[in-house]
């Protein structure tokens, strides 16, 4: 049996050698193909993400800034699996006679901008400038760099411009790398057209810039080599204009041994790249035939002694299996008792808990899982979640899948419990052994009291600043009103002082009459500033400690006419009041609470009507109804939308663009007439928009018209 086996292992050795052989040639030529291939290929896979680029531009009609290029690059990923460049950016061709104001609009962007020339002296035309290019980190030094002040990369751009194809330049030296090797920059020209223009002075004419990308040589290179180790590349040569011009060459020699040339037509370029071929897996066809021998004379010894022991195992396997049963009884039990053990401990948290393998099944879960499902654990054990959940697994599809490929997901989501509409937190947590995930976790919290008591908290902490702004106006009214009031008192004793002088001692003089009108509007127009100054003082308080007293209606309204006036005059807007009560008449109330009501209202409408491009008036009605004194403040607008109108009256609720409105005005508003037995209505009067405040006529004192 041991001779059959060595004549066997050398006829084995014999037919192995010679299929070696074959197959070897074979595969280095096939490596070979590939190397072209992909050298070839490698650039065109640069373009990708520059037509991401310049899809960008286009998309955003070339207003396309320094930002939008960082979110762009971020969101596109465009930096990874790209081996040899450096970043992907973007080169801007700007009239050398606009240079001084393009740079001046990059300033405001990025303050640290500037040109960076390397020949100034040759700025007589266009310069292309790199505006922007991802990551910065690595190509800081290239942004504002003028490509066109040097030749090999000026003529490229020039010849993709022409060409409207993506062109490589001539090597270069890089300024991102600090060591000098050879690198290249592959141009694609951006028009300001959708489509590349069909003619040579259209594409000229139309350009906007380039994409473009900096290429490192040697990362190239090293990429090929990795992807085709059984191959080596010497050299690498380019022929521009009948001249061979060499960029790469290993160890600064041409090997002839098992050499290739191959030549190639790429971005522009003619390529001459020196392969060696070396031998497979570097073991000759002979050294791995006198292996093969050698391993078929050592199976035939082993399957010789193999055989005599074959005995002595079987009867080692057959006690060894009976020792293992035992074993495994024994960790069945302590498995069955620890599932029994987390059983308690996890049906006793407060939240449902679920485990669900990476088939999607149920493996366990808690009592409150089963109640929420009104299903057993032996209904819901090995079912599937999508079975569970059913028509509503569709929303929680993302985060499953999501947390199967490792991500940990968390959403809140209204549920409806036995106890009614509840606010719960989820929380998917995968399960990860030795790096793989094989199921997740599914934990769900009740908080609808945090929500609430955090929604108390906000609502709380919204009324307090607004009513600290109010504080802080009063006491600024306050300030004024002290400021203001002493020097208008003077103003006021001495208009009358001249008016007592001129009665005695002037009331022959020819302008006697003129002067006493002169000194009235002095008087009346110190009447008004002391009026705008006690509604300020009056409206800009905080009253909620104010007790209920007899306040009179006209004054009332007529204070917060006044400190509106002026802005309402301003706005074009008329403003009109309709006295339909007798000017005595007086109302039982929280005469600065109403007031910031009525000033709300006023200000809302204002704010709408002003708006408008036409028929811009506001006007202030009072009139008994019944039980009830109506106050309404109603304007030109037209009215709000169904959808508005149920939201308005709600906290926080605002049209209002931020930062011109709390949402606090009508919501407030109303707690206050609320609170005076009254209502703030809204409503379509005639066709426009009205809100009305009615209150108890047993509150009135006085004659109500």
């Amino acid at each position: 049996m041991l001779v059959l086996g060595i004549i066997i292992s050398l006829l084995i050795a014999t037919y192995f050698y010679q299929e070696v052989s074959s197959k070897e040639k074979k595969i280095v030529q096939e490596q070979i193909s590939k190397v072209e291939h992909d050298f070839g290929k490698i650039f065109e896979i640069f373009t990708h993400p520059l037509e991401g680029i310049k899809s960008s531009i286009h998309f955003a009609k070339f207003n396309f800034n320094y930002a939008d290029f960082q979110r762009s690059s971020e969101s596109r990923n465009y930096f990874k699996n790209f081996e040899g460049a450096i970043g992907f950016g973007f080169i801007r061709k700007v009239d050398y006679r606009a240079m001084d104001q393009y740079v001046a609009s990059q300033k405001l962007l990025r303050p640290d901008f500037k040109l960076k020339f390397i020949d100034k002296n040759s700025v007589n035309d266009d310069i292309f400038v790199i505006e922007m290019i991802e990551p910065i980190a690595n190509n800081k030094p290239a942004v504002g760099l003028v490509v066109s002040d040097e030749s090999r990369r000026k003529n490229a751009a020039v010849e993709s411009m022409i060409t409207g194809k993506p062109i490589v330049s001539l090597p270069i030296q890089l300024v991102q790398l600090q060591q000098s090797e050879p690198g290249f920059l592959l141009f694609l020209p951006i028009y300001r057209t959708p489509t590349t223009p069909l003619t040579e002075e259209q594409r000229i004419s139309q350009l906007y810039g380039w994409a473009y990308t900096p290429l490192r040589l040697s990362a190239i290179i090293n990429y090929i080599q990795i992807q085709n180790p059984s191959l080596t590349i010497q050299g690498i040569s380019i022929i521009q204009n009948e001249n061979e011009l060499q960029i790469y060459e290993k160890n600064n020699s041409i090997d002839s041994d098992n050499f290739t040339k191959i030549n190639l037509n790429a971005f522009g370029k003619n390529w001459n790249i020196q392969l060696k071929a070396e031998r497979l897996n570097m073991w000759s066809a002979k050294i791995k035939a006198t292996i093969i021998f050698l391993l078929s004379l050592m199976t035939t010894l082993i399957l010789f002694y193999a055989l005599r022991h074959q005995e002595n195992v079987l009867r080692f396997k057959s006690e060894l299996i009976k020792r293992t049963k035992s074993e495994v009884d024994q960790a069945v039990q302590i498995y069955s008792e620890q599932k029994l053990f987390l059983q308690k401990v996890i049906d006793n948290i407060p939240a449902m808990v679920g485990y669900w393998d990476k088939n999607y099944r149920n493996v366990l879960a808690n009592n409150a899982y089963y109640n929420f499902f009104g299903l057993t654990p032996g209904q819901i054990n090995k079912m599937t979640i999508q079975e569970l959940l059913g028509d509503r697994y569709f929303m929680n599809e993302p985060y499953v899948e999501a947390v199967l490929k490792g991500h940990e997901q968390s959403f809140e989501r209204e549920l409806i419990t036995p106890q009614g509409k509840r606010q719960t937190l989820a929380k998917y947590l995968p399960d990860i052994v030795d790096g793989q995930v094989i199921g997740f976790f599914v934990v769900v919290f009740d908080v609808t009291e945090i929500r609430e008591l955090q929604e108390i908290e906000r609502k709380q902490q919204e009324k307090l600043n607004y009513q600290s702004r109010l504080t802080t106006l009063g006491e600024m009214a306050g300030g004024i009103a002290h400021e203001i009031n002493n020097p208008i008192a003077i103003i006021k004793g001495k208009a009358q002082l001249l008016q007592l002088e001129m009665d005695l001692n002037l009331k022959d003089h020819p302008q006697v009459n003129s002067m006493k009108n002169h000194l009235q509007k002095i008087d009346q127009t110190v009447d008004r500033i002391s009026s705008i100054i006690k509604g300020m003082r009056s409206l800009s308080r905080n009253a909620d400690d104010d007790v209920m007293e007899q306040s009179s209606v006209s004054e009332m309204i007529n204070e917060v006419i006044s400190v509106m006036r002026e802005k309402i005059k301003l706005s074009g807007v008329h403003l009109s009041f309709d006295k339909n009560i007798d000017e005595h008449a007086t109302l039982f109330c929280n005469k600065t609470q109403l007031q910031q009501v009525l000033l709300n209202l006023l200000s809302n409408s204002l704010y709408e009507v002003a708006l408008l491009p036409t028929e811009k008036w506001i006007k202030i009605a009072v009139q008994n109804e019944n039980e009830y004194l109506r106050i309404s403040v109603i304007d030109s607008g037209k009215g709000v939308s169904a959808e508005i109108e149920n939201k308005m009256m709600n906290p926080f609720f605002t049209t209002k663009p931020p930062g011109q409105g709390t949402g606090l005005g009508l919501s407030l508003s109303q707690n206050i007439i609320q609170k005076h037995g009254g209502s703030l209505d809204y409503s379509l009067l005639d066709g426009h928009t009205a809100f009305s405040i009615k209150i108890p006529i047993r509150q009135i004192s006085g004659k109500v018209a």
